[in-house]
């Protein structure tokens, strides 16, 4: 949970800084019913994420976070507690970990979610270890488990005090939202926390035996601390309409709605990150990368804002401050974007070694970068026996057929080879091996064509080709 917990926020946003009053308060509430719950060992964690849909989650040991987008539309501290008290039963119970045990991740949890970066969500782009976090964050509870953390969460709840109807309303409201169909609440807290009737009529019946009298609901202060955060939801909604339109690549567009929620909240580090995607889109790199300096220096821990300003500096020929850039964001969150990239400028400044790593990172990922990071590793240069002097590449020509490029280096000429080649799946699995021998004259080559061997006559999409040589004389 502690791994994870920092990449988890990370892809869905990262944390909501604008008003950190708010935050203070959710920690208070969250910590107040942590010390009432049947684990108030576990290092319990709460953060608000800056995400506009309507969600919660709990990783192992007590790391708990809830979207801004959630907070707007509760009505009163009861609600909130219910929400809180709720993930950290799924903590304290180890729902979690029995998730992981039982493989109830969402099979696309890990890497094959796609490109999906609504609302500031990257999970289809995690690589490595940090993609178990996402995956976690979104699976989906089972009827058990939601109704196990509905009564012990009502329980906390009457522990420290709150009115426990607090959770029944909580149910009801979120019946009524998902019926109303509204797909990006469905593929948020819904997702992983399906909501019903059954859930409803079960809290009430948990509230009767609760019998809690003059139990907190706190409505005065709850709207008093999400007062800043209300008064800023038109600016946020404006924001995410304009993610949209970049998604849909309307620059122009974009740019006018991202203005206007600028000018309600000049200080938003995500308001000036999507400035700069809206320049970047429209050939405005210079202007862009102002804007992306601003949401760097506004916040310098989300790593998306380095991601963007790294794109940024390779359009104006940046190489080393693109690099740096990238780094930066990999070190914050993995993905398969800045593995790419880093890649191939390794790859452009002669670091083969260093790109063949970061090719291998991207290469596990879905889509296209996948792919590019597939091809550009079945293409790399291969030297596994150095003091043979013999340069090996692959080409593919247009009909998709594999060959191996030998070009001799050294004085002498070769009169003969055993080549091995091997096809591997994504994962480094290898799926298929040929030897075979070859007696044929390669003669110093340092000004004339390198000699062309078929190795393979398609290679599948996904796959990649090795070729080394393990005998020469």
């Amino acid at each position: 949970g502690q791994e994870q917990y920092e990449p988890a926020q990370q892809s869905q946003g990262g944390e909501y800084t604008r008003d950190p009053a708010l935050s203070a308060y959710v920690k208070q509430v969250g910590q107040k019913l942590a010390r009432v719950s049947d684990r108030p060992d576990l290092p319990y964690e709460f953060v608000i994420l800056n995400n506009s849909v309507p969600n919660a989650w709990a990783l192992p040991s007590g790391k708990i976070a809830i979207n801004r987008g959630l907070l707007t539309q509760l009505e009163n501290e009861a609600q909130l507690a219910a929400v809180l008290a709720h993930e950290i039963v799924h903590a304290a119970a180890r729902h979690g970990a029995q998730r992981m045990r039982d493989h109830l991740l969402l099979q696309a949890g890990m890497a094959g979610l796609g490109l999906t970066l609504a609302d500031n969500d990257y999970r289809g782009l995690i690589v490595g270890a940090a993609s178990l976090g996402a995956g976690l964050t979104i699976a989906k509870y089972g009827r058990e488990h939601e109704l196990e953390s509905d009564h012990y969460g009502m329980k906390y709840m009457a522990k420290a005090g709150y009115d426990p109807m607090g959770a029944v309303e909580l149910q009801e409201l979120f019946v009524k939202w998902s019926k109303g169909g509204q797909s990006n609440w469905l593929e948020g807290l819904f997702a992983s926390h399906p909501p019903s009737q059954e859930r409803v009529q079960a809290n009430r019946r948990t509230a009767a035996e609760l019998n809690v009298v003059n139990g907190r609901i706190g409505r005065e202060d709850y709207q008093r601390a999400i007062a800043k955060l209300k008064a800023d939801s038109e600016a946020y909604a404006k924001a995410d309409k304009a993610a949209a339109e970049l998604q849909k690549k309307n620059p122009e567009k974009a740019a006018q709605l991202i203005d206007s929620a600028l000018s309600k909240a000049p200080d938003e580090a995500l308001f000036h990150s999507l400035k700069g995607q809206a320049l970047l889109q429209q050939g405005q790199a210079k202007a862009a990368l102002n804007s992306h300096n601003k949401a760097v220096a506004l916040n310098p821990n989300q790593f998306s804002y380095y991601l963007n300003r790294a794109q940024t500096h390779e359009q104006l020929n940046n190489s080393q401050k693109a690099l740096a850039d990238y780094q930066a964001s990999m070190q914050k969150l993995p993905t398969s974007i800045a593995a790419l990239q880093l890649g191939q400028l390794h790859a452009n400044s002669g670091q083969s070694d260093q790109a063949r790593q970061y090719f291998q990172l991207a290469a596990s990922a879905p889509g296209q970068t996948g792919t590019e990071a597939r091809r550009a590793l079945n293409s790399m240069q291969e030297v596994p026996v150095s003091d043979q002097g013999l340069v090996l590449k692959h080409l593919r020509d247009p009909q998709g057929r594999m060959f191996v490029t030998i070009e001799n280096t050294r004085p002498h000429t070769v009169n003969g080879l055993t080549l091995v080649s091997e096809i591997s799946n994504a994962q480094g699995q290898v799926l298929q091996r040929s030897s075979w021998r070859i007696e044929l004259l390669i003669p110093t080559q340092r000004s004339t064509e390198p000699v062309r061997i078929p190795v393979i006559e398609t290679l599948p999409e996904g796959q990649m080709l090795r070729t080394r040589v393990v005998d020469v004389r």
